[in-house]
Order: C-alpha cells, then sequence, then structure tokens
C-alpha cells in the first residue's frame, strides 16, 4: 500500500490510498479526513487540469474509486495555501 507524506505549517500526516489519515495534530488530520470526502475532478491529459482550459476529457472522482486518494492528495499540494507532498511511504 502506498501513503503519503504530508506536511502543512509545520504538521506532519500520513495518507494511505485506502483513506486512512495518521496525524499528531487533530486538527490537520480531521482537515485531511474531510477533503477526502469531496469530489475532486481530474483530466485525462493531465491530473489537474488543461492547458486549453477545455473540460471534454473531465473525471469526477469520489471516494471509493481507486484513483480517488491520489487525485486528492495531488490537488490539496496544488492549491496556495495547500500541503506539501514531502515524501511516498511503501506499506505493507
Amino acid at each position: 500500500m502506498i501513503g503519503w507524506e504530508v506536511e502543512r505549517d509545520g504538521c506532519l500526516a500520513l495518507v494511505r490510498e485506502d483513506g486512512r489519515v495518521e496525524a499528531d495534530d487533530q486538527a490537520f488530520a480531521e482537515y485531511l479526513r474531510r477533503r477526502l470526502t469531496q469530489p475532486v475532478t481530474v483530466f485525462r491529459s493531465g491530473t489537474l487540469g488543461r492547458l486549453d482550459g477545455g473540460g471534454r476529457d473531465a473525471l469526477e472522482l469520489r471516494p471509493g474509486d481507486g484513483r480517488y486518494v491520489v487525485a486528492s492528495v495531488r490537488s490539496m499540494a496544488a492549491e496556495e495555501e495547500g500541503v506539501q507532498i514531502l515524501r511516498i511511504v511503501w506499506d505493507r
């Protein structure tokens, strides 16, 4: 199983591909859990958006889709005040 170690404002967390969140800071953990319940829009030609602004190939992912957590973590990291992905963790 893959996990992403993420950071925001000095708080660290591990987000696993099954949606589990581990963090020492409860507020950060709740933020991540809340974000992992929201739909995420991705594009076939690029995870976070298209250069030409077209939306023909948009996919809306929801929890339960195998690609959802990856897209959510990448979307959060792309936001101006978003989380930073520090590393990928391989779990067994």
